[in-house]
């Protein structure tokens, strides 16, 4: 999965063309994708539905868009690789923003995971509201380097979920990771 530099919400009001993501090099043999004097090789290779939850920014209301992500095929390897929004987090429903809000309600503003869920979840109807498992899931991923793995390093095994969540959240603020913009309301509390 490769993330362009197109925002989700300008990605859902208009799917790019081709040549507007089109990577520049394979991911896995490195080809160039328009060597000079040469025919393509990386070529478009279809459409592909992907659901994204969550607010697409700070302050927005939480959303569940359709998106058609576009996909690439390497003629010289054929690894297909899949172009996404920027912002969108690979093996995950919800967007980075989204994880990066809830984790930063949960562990540093201390809100329930009800709370949390109300202003990160666009699905709202579930036999436990009290109990929401996102924070918790998110956490557990990051533990096991399956989430933000480049961009959080790893913590003391004896931290609780909440203060892996902070460092998370701490980290990517200080990363200025994409969807970041506006965490600092939420890192820097109030004395």
């Amino acid at each position: 999965m490769i993330q362009s530099s197109v925002e989700i919400k300008s990605w859902s009001e208009r799917t790019p063309p081709v040549e507007e993501v089109r990577p520049c090099t394979c991911i896995r043999c490195c080809a160039a994708s328009r060597p000079p004097g040469r025919p393509l090789q990386i070529i478009g290779h279809g459409l592909r539905a992907r659901q994204v939850l969550g607010p697409s920014q700070l302050g927005q209301q939480p959303v569940a868009l359709a998106l058609q992500v576009r996909r690439f095929l390497c003629l010289v390897c054929g690894a297909v690789m899949t172009v996404v929004p920027r912002g969108v987090v690979s093996t995950r429903l919800y967007c980075a923003v989204a994880i990066m809000l809830g984790l930063a309600l949960w562990a540093i503003r201390k809100l329930s995971t009800a709370a949390v869920r109300e202003q990160v979840s666009p699905w709202q109807a579930v036999a436990e509201p009290r109990q929401w498992a996102m924070p918790a899931r998110w956490v557990r991923a990051v533990r096991q380097a399956r989430l933000f793995a480049e961009q959080v390093r790893p913590a003391p095994a004896r931290w609780s979920h909440r203060q892996v969540a902070e460092r998370v959240v701490t980290s990517l603020w200080a990363r200025a990771a994409p969807g970041a913009e506006g965490l600092e309301a939420m890192v820097v509390v109030p004395s």
